[in-house]
């Protein structure tokens, strides 16, 4: 019996009640019956409940769109999956995908293809100075043919790269216009609630990392109001984790430990990552040194699960696991060497993303961008 005959036989079982199974059935026969809004709306529903059949319709989807000769399915299908691929593979696709969007009837889809080679860059290469041309390229052409929602989602890209690598003014500069220029169009930013959200908390995490521990809270405290009224879990736990670490700056240690303990189980490995570092400074304020060790441990446990963890923490943290061990311990040498040597790397990237200019050509029609008016917009 054929494997995806297997499958769908236990869709049937599972779905007993439902036509997914007998659509998926007979969309694997008879494709070219299937339009392709009915394909996305049973890859909707399969994704998380078979991943590997859900692989095999994509794989259906694309062949399709070539049969039908229809460029814009092809470039929305490639942009879809080329995430599950491995590097090469991947931007093979990217590409391909950017050669099929030169006309101008698919130049919304460019700006999108240019911003997903910038996550794509940033996230799973690491590489940001690649990432970083790729958003400023997006945001050019978004900003020429007025795509509001990608215009934020550019400058909220930059804005991150640029406080990852030590030029947090500069972020604070381009979240806080990213912030106004969404509420002033939130009609026309797909999925407003949660970009406001996202650059709220992006600006207080930038605060709290240039230890402007009262801006941090202003902005925290507007995203816990915020996250409430959108009901969206995940955002309000994030919110709540956030402002029990800026708790921790303000002396509250007890509200803040037991908040992080409790919010530890919610969280992805790299907001547990960050969980332990600041439990491993309370824990040693409340308890000593010994419990301090703890959360040390538990940093480094779940450090090897990361792609790009946070240099200047990871780098203090083995910094301070070898002072436990009176600099003997050799695992702990080499997590130090390896992660002081990405550092340095990290700062050399500086000069190469710093540009006190901003190379955007719409903040430029409205900014003279000297140091002295971005220190004005912060005030």
């Amino acid at each position: 019996m054929d494997k995806r005959q297997v499958k769908i036989i236990v869709l049937l079982l599972g779905f007993a009640t439902s036509s997914l199974a007998q659509n998926v059935k007979e969309l694997l026969q008879n494709p070219e019956k299937y339009s392709f809004e009915e394909f996305n709306s049973i890859e909707d529903s399969i994704e998380k409940i078979d991943f590997e059949l859900y692989s095999d319709i994509i794989e259906i989807h694309e062949k399709e769109a070539f049969n039908r000769k229809d460029t814009l399915e092809i470039i929305k299908i490639h942009l879809w999956n080329v995430w599950e691929l491995d590097k090469q593979a991947a931007l093979n696709k990217f590409n391909f995908v950017l050669s099929l969007s030169n006309s101008k009837d698919y130049i919304k889809y460019r700006t999108t293809i240019l911003h997903n080679l910038g996550v794509y860059h940033y996230n799973e290469l690491n590489n940001p100075v690649v990432a970083l041309d790729y958003f400023i390229q997006s945001l050019k052409l978004a900003d020429q043919f007025n795509y509001l929602t990608l215009i934020t989602d550019n400058l909220n890209s930059i804005a991150s790269i640029k406080s990852e690598y030590f030029q947090e003014r500069q972020a604070i500069f381009l979240l806080k216009y990213s912030l106004n220029f969404a509420a002033k169009n939130k009609r026309n930013i797909e999925n407003y609630p949660t970009t406001y959200a996202v650059i709220v908390d992006n600006l207080a995490k930038t605060y709290l990392s240039i230890n402007k521990i009262d801006s941090a809270r202003y902005y925290c405290d507007i995203g816990l109001e915020y996250s409430k009224t959108i009901k969206e879990k995940y955002i309000l736990d994030n919110f709540i984790t956030l402002n029990a670490k800026i708790d921790f700056y303000d002396g509250i240690f007890f509200k803040s430990r037991d908040t992080l303990v409790k919010y530890l189980k919610f969280g992805n490995d790299y907001e547990k990552l960050d969980s332990y570092f600041y439990l491993s400074q309370i824990s040693k304020i409340l308890k000593g040194e010994e419990e301090e060790l703890k959360y040390l441990l538990k940093y480094d446990s779940i450090l090897d699960l990361l792609k790009s963890p946070p240099l200047e923490q990871t780098f203090k943290v083995y910094n301070k696991l070898l002072d436990y061990n009176n600099y003997s311990n050799e695992e702990f040498m080499k997590k130090f060497i390896f992660y002081d040597s990405l550092r340095k790397h990290q700062l050399s990237l500086y000069e190469k993303i710093s540009n006190d200019n901003f190379d955007i050509p719409f903040l430029k029609r409205e900014f003279n961008f000297t140091k002295k008016s971005i220190s004005t917009f912060l005030c």
